[in-house]
């Protein structure tokens, strides 16, 4: 198995799962707050959508076409912790997410990612700001970065059957 790279910058605490910028990069490199800018990312999300945001296709890719769509708990246009970044999205801990449907592009053998985000209440429960996992043959393969139930960032690689 390759090992795969991954970086996750969780600020200083300001940050309640709310402001999240997600981003893939094909490649190994320097992520750098703010601007978001390489010649390989694949896909972001700055989450700054306006209130009431909702529908199919609505949480919009920055750079792509791999368009979100919220469900259960999840409101936007709330206040950033970096105004320059604009606004943020609130998860609500037990429902709230984003689905990105399955592609090729965001699934590669070789990936690196990262994510802003902080833990914010929910001790004793498991609770994740990017998922990509399922089953193949039975093995569950895929990735998870989780926040564990000692509110410590985790994560987790499942193997390719094979």
């Amino acid at each position: 198995m390759k090992r795969r790279a991954w970086k996750m910058v969780t600020g200083r605490g300001w940050m309640a799962l709310a402001l999240a910028v997600i981003g893939w990069l094909l490649s190994a490199g320097n992520l750098q707050a703010g601007i978001i800018d390489h010649p390989n990312l694949v896909s972001y999300w700055l989450l700054d959508e306006p209130a009431g945001t909702s529908g199919t296709g609505s949480v919009k890719d920055a750079k792509s076409t791999n368009h979100g769509t919220p469900a259960g708990g999840v409101t936007f246009g709330n206040p950033s912790a970096m105004s320059t970044l604009g606004t943020a999205a609130v998860f609500n801990g037990s429902n709230g997410k984003i689905d990105v449907p399955y592609t090729a592009d965001l699934n590669p053998t070789d990936f690196t990612a990262y994510v802003w985000a902080r833990v914010d209440g929910g001790a004793g429960s498991y609770r994740s700001p990017l998922t990509s996992r399922g089953y193949v043959s039975g093995q569950e393969i895929g990735y998870l970065f989780y926040a564990g139930g000692d509110n410590n960032w985790q994560f987790w690689t499942g193997q390719k059957p094979g």
